[in-house]
């Protein structure tokens, strides 16, 4: 209330006080039936009244009023905000993709209180049913404006409230292989699977079966032997990348290279060009998530877990220096152990981050205070940022303002060059790949969106 939590000692209490706000008025004999309903009608009035007197003893003011002798009600000059208004709103759906839980008073449990429980669970259904027909239209509506970050959100949330869900299950498959994430997309394909057999003795219908050949399909593909084709303008990105690698080796100041670019411009086929030549030993990877960043110093702790993983560095102990509360400090002080025991290494490390536009703001800031400044010559720095799912633009603006950093931006290729590259001999091209198998391969590996 006003911004404070209030604390209601016993679960009952608690119910009572969820009822009677979520109708605004009730009467004693209602309550009374509701929550003792095995006693007789004048001890659980006793009862009742005990409670309700408790309870009005737990708030700091007049929330709830009588009126007569039967009548229970919120007083009329609080303004009640409940979570369930947000089906009432408009634009109710960005409410639904911000809250923790999607299920009515959820793990609310009141033993020995049978009409509660069924009120409860009646509820749920009913709000659960609304939330994802709510969810479903908005889901398709980001998809089609191209915010996949909003997409995914929604098909998690859905899938959280309804798990047999499956256009929610197809999105989810489609968001990944865009990213180019073929082992999360076909996980999410098992996991439904295995869910609609063991809970409902059935099959993924035939779309989301024909998604999953498709995505097995484009894997496959991918991982055929031989190098990734690249173009003039993929090898021209290469090039900088590999200049930049030889000044770190070679202990000269080199920029941190960030790739940047929309989905299906060939950032991951210029970085993985780059990896052939490294040693898998010298490669720390971390791989950021959508839902990274909604939590503070997410990154940054997949960051230094990367590091300890590959270095082979024991889980950091907590800094000998008090940090006095602060979080930042914190994870400085962290970092500033974790950096001693990785000096003593021999090799020279690439610190490599996937999905940089999911990276939270104060992860951020200690990536540019820390390891663009203080720990620069540490690691050989690059990174993935893909414009499809970037939430906080302020990121990539931050960077180009600072200095030591490469922002390398991958763009379309023209018509002609794209037809160029397909239909011309390419001296690079693994045997038995013709132009027409490369045409039909761009052809087919593409996943179509539903409109």
């Amino acid at each position: 209330m006003n911004q404070q939590k209030i604390e209601v000692p016993q679960k009952k209490l608690q119910a009572l006080l969820f009822y009677i706000l979520f109708h605004g008025t009730c009467t004693r004999d209602e309550l009374s039936s509701m929550f003792w309903e095995e006693l007789e009608p004048e001890d659980a009035r006793r009862n009742l009244r005990n409670s309700l007197y408790k309870l009005k003893s737990c708030l700091d003011s007049p929330i709830l009023l009588t009126k007569g002798k039967e009548l229970l009600l919120v007083n009329p000059e609080i303004e009640l905000i409940k979570d369930t208004d947000m089906f009432l709103m408009e634009d109710g759906e960005k409410y639904m993709l911000q809250i923790e839980s999607c299920v009515f008073l959820n793990k609310f449990q009141l033993k020995n209180c049978r009409e509660f429980q069924l009120w409860v669970q009646s509820l749920q259904n009913t709000y659960e049913k609304l939330f994802v027909d709510r969810l479903l239209p908005a889901m398709k509506k980001f998809i089609d404006r191209d915010d996949y970050i909003s997409a995914e959100d929604c098909a998690k949330k859905i899938l959280s409230v309804d798990g047999y869900q499956e256009q929610a299950c197809r999105t989810l498959m489609q968001i990944y292989s865009s990213r180019g994430d073929y082992n999360q997309a076909l996980h999410v394909y098992s996991a439904f699977q295995a869910l609609l057999a063991e809970e409902l003795d059935t099959e993924p219908d035939r779309e989301t079966k024909e998604l999953y050949e498709k995505i097995l399909l484009i894997k496959k593909r991918h991982s055929l032997p031989g190098k990734p084709l690249l173009h003039e303008e993929h090898m021209e990105v290469l090039a900088e990348i590999q200049q930049e690698y030889k000044k770190y080796i070679s202990h000269t100041p080199s920029d941190f290279c960030i790739l940047s670019g929309s989905i299906g411009m060939g950032k991951s086929r210029v970085l993985s060009e780059f990896l052939t030549e490294i040693s898998p030993e010298q490669l720390i990877c971390a791989e950021l998530h959508a839902s990274d960043r909604f939590v503070d110093y997410s990154a940054i702790e997949k960051i230094a877990e990367a590091i300890c993983c590959t270095c082979k560095i024991p889980s950091l102990r907590e800094p000998d220096i008090p940090y006095f509360g602060s979080e930042d400090v914190y994870y400085r002080k962290s970092l500033e152990q974790l950096i001693k025991v990785l000096r003593k290494k021999p090799l020279p490390y690439i610190l490599l981050i996937k999905n940089m536009e999911s990276m939270d703001k104060h992860s951020f800031h200690l990536l540019l205070s820390c390891f663009l400044e203080k720990y620069r010559g540490e690691f050989f720095m690059l990174a993935e940022y893909c414009y499809n799912f970037q939430s906080q633009s302020f990121l990539l603006e931050r960077l180009r303002s600072g200095g030591h950093m490469k922002i390398i931006k991958l763009e379309p290729l023209s018509e002609e060059k794209c037809r160029e590259f397909l239909i011309k001999p390419s001296k690079s091209a693994p045997p038995n790949r013709s132009a027409a198998y490369m045409v039909e391969l761009t052809i087919t590996t593409s996943v179509r969106w539903p409109r």
